[in-house]
């Protein structure tokens, strides 16, 4: 691997979920637009809560590099209640550990809702499905910007649980949150507590690299980590995809 290879995973690992926004906005064949005084056709539109990285800029221009000029992304803030977003006990291809929704009363997330059209959704559940399922959640009163109060929300929920520390659930201290139950670290903190338990003869860089480019050693470790996982049930949630076969 080279120097600039090495690096670049090593960002990419570290920084997720990456600058999420303060506000809502447009995402415009690739540049971030105001949502203010804009008007989007929301025709065939489905909402998506976004509780981790998919609500970045820098995330969807990765997931989404060639977007028409009649398909903007409306990335718009909402808050959740009753909800907190916590480590999922597994590895993203690139070394990093992403996050996972489970319920925790009285917190209130400051997360983030697209809307999608059909191609987007699409898009979007080939980069996820892997490690996630994807299913509806039921029940809400939601106030999200520019889409009026809702009462359900499609998602995707990680299937491997989530990482727990001391038996404990992690929240990740860069998803903002009011009320929070659980211990909150960010991603780095994270993953040098992880390497400690797994890896302990090697410096947290090497881990990283090893995890994002050797899927053998990654598997192995994602099994590590499930043997503690917690699987807290989402109330009212149901499944929709994978559909089982």
């Amino acid at each position: 691997m080279t120097d600039d290879a090495r690096r670049d995973t090593l960002i990419l690992a570290k920084g997720y979920p990456y600058d999420l926004p303060k506000g809502s906005y447009i995402l415009y064949q690739g540049e971030v637009v105001s949502f203010r005084g804009r008007q989007i056709d929301m025709d065939g539109r489905v909402p998506v809560l976004s509780y981790g990285s998919n609500a970045a800029p820098q995330q969807l221009k990765r997931k989404f590099p060639n977007e028409p000029e009649d398909r903007p992304i409306l990335v718009a803030k909402t808050v959740l209640k009753d909800f907190d977003v916590v480590y999922s006990a597994h590895f993203t291809s690139y070394g990093a550990l992403p996050a996972t929704l489970v319920p925790s009363e009285g917190t209130r997330l400051n997360v983030f809702v697209l809307w999608l059209l059909p191609p987007q959704l699409e898009v979007l559940h080939k980069t996820e499905l892997g490690n996630y399922d994807f299913g509806r959640l039921r029940g809400l009163t939601t106030l999200v910007d520019g889409g009026g109060v809702l009462k359900e929300l499609l998602l995707y929920r990680s299937r491997a649980g989530a990482l727990t520390q001391n038996g404990e659930a992690v929240a990740l201290a860069e998803v903002p949150a009011e009320g929070r139950k659980f211990k909150a670290m960010g991603q780095e903190a994270m993953l040098e507590a992880v390497r400690k338990v797994l890896a302990p003869a090697q410096a947290l860089d090497d881990f990283i690299v090893e995890v994002a480019r050797n899927e053998s050693a990654r598997t192995i470790y994602r099994k590590q980590l499930a043997a503690t996982a917690l699987k807290p049930k989402l109330p009212r949630w149901a499944k929709l995809l994978p559909e089982k076969k």
